[in-house]
């Protein structure tokens, strides 16, 4: 699936930051009408209760996207560490 970005018309820093209404509307002026009629049924669905974030998309974050974090982030234990853990297993009073 190709993404693309359209580009922001504001320029200007010192600009008043828009409305969130505003900017929903600029937002959805720069899109298809087959763009906005699956963003209608989008929005249509959460304003009827449907949580698509508590669905199969928010079992594919928890257990894909923050599993792989996890394994990738700072947690990973270092060499020392798996070494450390090696020369205790097995040793009365020691977790491992």
């Amino acid at each position: 699936m190709v993404s693309s970005k359209a580009r922001s018309s504001r320029s200007h820093a010192d600009d008043p930051a828009p409305s969130a209404r505003d900017e929903l509307r600029r937002l959805a002026g720069l899109l298809s009408d087959e763009e906005c009629r699956h963003l209608l049924s989008v929005v249509n669905d959460v304003a009827a209760g449907e949580r698509f974030w508590e669905g199969d998309f928010g079992l594919l974050y928890n257990e894909y996207a923050k599993l792989r974090f996890f394994r990738m982030g700072r947690n990973v234990p270092t060499a020392p560490a798996i070494r450390a853990a090696a020369a205790t297993a097995g040793t009365p009073g020691v977790p491992g």
